[in-house]
């Protein structure tokens, strides 16, 4: 160390240390503040001091000193000026100072006034990547600071300095971004503590091209320049053209009051925008835990509303608002509506909705009042519906006017709106909207598609995902559908269904019914052991606006008064005809096959409704029937027998034409009486009637022409006539008919050849009366009769040998009278000649007939001269009359027989004694 003594002190040390009690600097500020106090003393007793090393407790300096500069360097700060003495007044042409602890570099002029005690600092600091102009001037009481700054990404720097309330240090440091630039902040500190005086404080910085975040929730805004203020303990936030996303906020700003004092800041954004109410301005109150269930899509509205949030979070955040739109399209989650007139309040945690007036589509209009309280989420109010129309393209599912109704809605997970007067609810999920409507017959009234379908009753919900995808289920009550189960109408029914791009699902749930509709194709609608009933008289085919399939198994299907039952069946209906195929089963058809009543039928078939036309086949291809106009009708059979009942009513004089072609078809009478056939047609028209049947050789003709007939029979064999009368008449031979006459009365004559007639009990009657006859036993006769016995193969007691033989007769259709004029038969020992007349109504029968018997005596006898006469009289044969009365069934015989027995002796001798003028004869 090297001490020089002179006017003033030189020294010269190289290393130095002392312990000092009273060396308590603790930062950068104390230690200059020290050193400033030291300096005058310094000037006063030093020309020049060179330290390397001075160590005082564990600060360490170094010091350089003459006198024109000085240089310090210590643990806290770091110091190399230029000095000037003058007087009371020291400058310090600052080449830097460095405050270690702070970081900060300055330079820059300092001047001190030891006797006024003041001090200033014009100059520049740099700090960290910052860098501005920093003046000071203090005085023993206060330092008034100045300080700005270049251009900088934030001012997250003052954090470094000064402490404040979170919520103030977030809206500063966090909540803004962009070129900012800090123009000016001033205010004063105590000299002795260095607490700031906060009224004194003052700011302004501009940030370019800026993005400001309201909530930590919400989207920044973007500003081209953000204007800050600070003042009286306020941060004024004012935006150059924001907008929050694609939403411009024209006039918004954010205001923080009392913004260093945490009982009482509080953060103030106020929003406006002339946009709509669009996404955009819905997230800004939704980061605010305000959540609105409306979203506008079209038009503007005026908005404005008022944000205070307070830091602390206990006093609650305050908000008013205002919203304005006019002719505005606002969506309810995926319920769409027009506004022409729409206002809408917002205090506190509740949005008020007056007097508003709504519309969604041509569906409804009306006045709506709603009190949304967004702490609970839910609103209350009511809506007075001027005009209600829901409509398909043809039909009016409801339309009325001046409905009112309350209206609630809860939307703390869904959104749900009740309205209480329908018994209606909608529930609005992030996906899909529930509709519930609780009780249809509200609506009855005020929809015409209810009223068609006569649905009064029940209740509907609907799952709707979106218009193509919307899944449903309805209970409907006192129906009167025409579909039956187990004989009794079906009035309840449960469904489900779905609608996928427009295509329709649905499903009986208490009944197998199942209806399927896609677009451009036909509805399918399939029914399972359920059962039509259709009344054609309401049947409106014009209505069918889409074509119909229905699919039917094991159903019952009553048309009128008819019965059929679909064990599987196809029937397809468009707004032309009516297509079906199937199995159908309970026909009553006049059809038999095998003996058997034909139940069920494999069709096909086609019924078109402009022109009346419906064409049936079998699938078989046995039947085919084809009806023109309902009046021109034409069926053509195979293999299956045809029913004709003439006990019942059969009228087809309103049909214009019938042709009926059959082959290996039998015509079976009123199920008793069969003609035969192989094939055989029948022609019909208003003037002309044909039929024509073929059997084996046999041919049956008839026509009438007006009112003139024709019918001829040639070739009837027995088999033919047997089954047409259904019992064993006859066997053998061929029968003729020949007959003609007008509309009530036919003429004819019918031809019997080589028949044996059998199972008629008044010819049995009458040949067994013949058989035991009396006469048989005259001995004059015995020879002969067995004689004639023997020649005429014996009488057979159940049949009647016809070798020849006709009979001429009349038939009026009216009193179903027979008229038998002569009949004539020549046969195995016995001939008939007589006549007979049967009605067929009574059953009654008037017949006198002789009988002509014992031919083989005739024919011996009468080739014997006189004899002939002596035995067989002047008609040279043996015969008797017999009348014939009672019924078909029981038929009253009365004969000559006894008689003739007993006075044929007689008569013989009679004719001895006249037999020689016989002679002569």
């Amino acid at each position: 160390m090297y001490i020089k003594f002179d006017k003033k002190l030189i020294v010269d040390i190289k290393q130095l240390k002392y312990e000092s009690k009273k060396s308590q600097v603790n930062n950068s500020i104390e230690d200059l503040k020290t050193n400033i106090k030291k300096l005058p003393s310094l000037l006063k007793y030093f020309q020049e001091i060179n330290i390397d090393s001075l160590k005082i407790n564990d600060n360490e300096f170094t010091i350089f000193f003459n006198e024109r500069h000085l240089y310090l360097d210590n643990k806290h700060i770091n110091l190399s000026t230029k000095v000037e003495v003058h007087s009371q007044t020291i400058k310090l042409n600052l080449y830097s100072l460095y405050l270690k602890d702070l970081k900060i570099l300055l330079n820059g002029k300092f001047k001190v006034n030891m006797y006024k005690e003041v001090a200033n600092f014009v100059g520049d600091y740099a700090y960290k990547d910052l860098s501005g102009e920093f003046n000071i001037q203090a005085d023993e009481k206060i330092i008034d600071f100045y300080v700005n700054t270049n251009e900088v990404k934030d001012i997250k720097f003052v954090r470094d300095f000064v402490r404040l309330p979170a919520e103030a240090e977030k809206w500063m440091y966090d909540n803004v971004t962009g070129k900012m630039k800090l123009n000016y902040f001033y205010g004063k500190l105590n000299t002795s503590n260095f607490y700031p005086v906060l009224e004194s404080f003052k700011g302004n910085a501009t940030i370019e091209d800026a993005k400001i975040r309201f909530h930590k929730n919400a989207k920044v805004v973007d500003t081209k320049k953000l204007t800050v203020d600070y003042k009286d303990d306020k941060l004024l936030f004012s935006m150059q053209e924001p907008s929050y996303d694609t939403t411009k906020i024209y006039g918004s700003s954010v205001v923080i009051n009392n913004l260093t004092s945490e009982a009482k800041g509080e953060v103030v954004v106020d929003i406006k925008t002339k946009s709509a109410l669009n996404r955009d301005i819905l997230d800004i109150l939704k980061a605010y835990n305000i959540t609105l269930p409306l979203i506008q899509t079209k038009g503007t509205t005026d908005s404005s509303f008022t944000l205070v949030v307070p830091y602390l979070i206990k006093k609650g955040m305050k908000t008013t608002g205002k919203f304005l739109a006019k002719d505005a399209v606002f969506k309810l989650q995926n319920f769409e509506f027009e506004a022409k007139n729409a206002d809408v309040e917002l205090k506190g945690a509740n949005v008020i909705i007056k007097n508003s007036y709504v519309k969604h589509k041509e569906m409804f209009e009306g006045v709506l009042n709603l009190n949304i309280n967004t702490n609970t989420s839910t609103a209350k109010g009511d809506v007075n519906l001027s005009k209600v129309l829901i409509q398909s393209s043809s039909d009016k599912i409801i339309d009325t006017k001046d409905i009112k109704s309350d209206i609630l809605v809860d939307f703390k997970n869904n959104t749900v709106l009740q309205f209480p007067t329908l018994k209606t609810n909608l529930e609005i999920k992030k996906d899909n909207i529930l509709i519930s409507l609780a009780d249809l017959s509200l609506i009855y009234e005020h929809s015409s598609l209810l009223k068609k379908l006569d649905i009064k009753k029940g209740n509907i919900s609907l799952d709707l995902i979106d218009e193509n995808n919307i899944t449903f289920k309805a209970f409907l009550d006192e129906l009167n559908f025409p579909i039956e189960k187990d004989l009794k109408p079906i009035k309840k029914l449960e469904i489900a269904g779905l609608i996928k791009n427009e295509n329709l699902y649905i499903n009986g749930t208490n009944y197998h019914i199942i209806l399927e509709s896609i677009k451009n194709k036909s509805i399918k609608l399939f029914f399972k052991d359920i059962d039509l009933n259709i009344d054609t008289k309401k049947v409106d085919t014009t209505s069918i606006k889409q074509d119909l399939i229905l699919i039917l198994e094991n159903s019952k299907i009553k048309v009128d008064k008819d019965s059929y039952l679909a064990s599987k069946a196809n029937i397809n209906l468009d707004s032309n005809k009516v297509e079906f195929k199937g199995k159908f089963s309970n026909l009553e058809l006049p059809l038999f096959s095998n003996n058997k009543k034909v139940e069920s039928l494999d069709i096909v078939g086609t019924y078109t409704y402009k022109n009346k036309n419906l064409a049936i086949n079998t699938t078989d291809k046995k039947i085919a029937l084809i009806i023109k106009d309902n009046s021109d009708v034409s069926l053509n059979l195979k293999d299956y027998d045809l029913l004709f009942d003439t006990t019942k009513q059969n009228d087809i004089s309103n049909l214009k034409r019938v042709v009926l072609k059959a082959k290996n078809s039998n015509i079976i009478i009123n199920n008793k009486y069969t003609l035969l056939s192989k094939e055989y047609t029948f022609e019909y028209s208003k003037n002309l009637q044909k039929f024509l049947s073929l059997y084996k050789d046999s041919q049956i003709t008839y026509s009438k022409k007006n009112e003139d007939i024709v019918l001829r029979a040639n070739n009837l064999n027995d088999k033919l006539i047997n089954s047409l009368a259904n019992k064993e008449l006859i066997t053998g031979g061929k029968v003729v008919l020949v007959a003609s006459g007008k509309d009530n009365l036919l003429k004819g004559k019918l031809f019997l050849s080589e028949n044996n007639i059998k199972g008629l009990s008044i010819l049995t009657n009458l040949i067994t009366l013949i058989n035991t006859s009396p006469a048989l036993i005259n001995p004059l006769l015995a020879i002969p009769s067995i004689a004639s016995m023997a020649t005429n193969k014996g009488f057979v007691v159940n049949g009647y040998k016809v070798n020849d033989g006709y009979v001429d007769f009349e038939y009026n259709f009216d009193t179903k009278y027979l008229d038998m004029t002569k009949i004539v038969t020549v046969g195995n020992g016995i001939d008939f000649d007589g006549k007979a007349a049967i009605d067929f109504d009574t059953n009654l029968i008037d017949a006198k007939i002789n009988l002509i018997f014992f031919k083989g005596y005739t024919s011996v006898v009468n080739s014997i001269p006189v004899l002939n006469y002596v035995l067989l009289g002047d008609n040279k044969r043996v015969e008797t009359e017999v009348e014939i009365t009672g019924t078909l069934d029981e038929p009253k015989i009365k004969s000559n027989v006894a008689q003739d027995s007993i006075n044929a002796p007689v008569n013989v001798i009679k004719r001895i004694i006249t037999s020689p003028i016989k002679l002569f004869e």
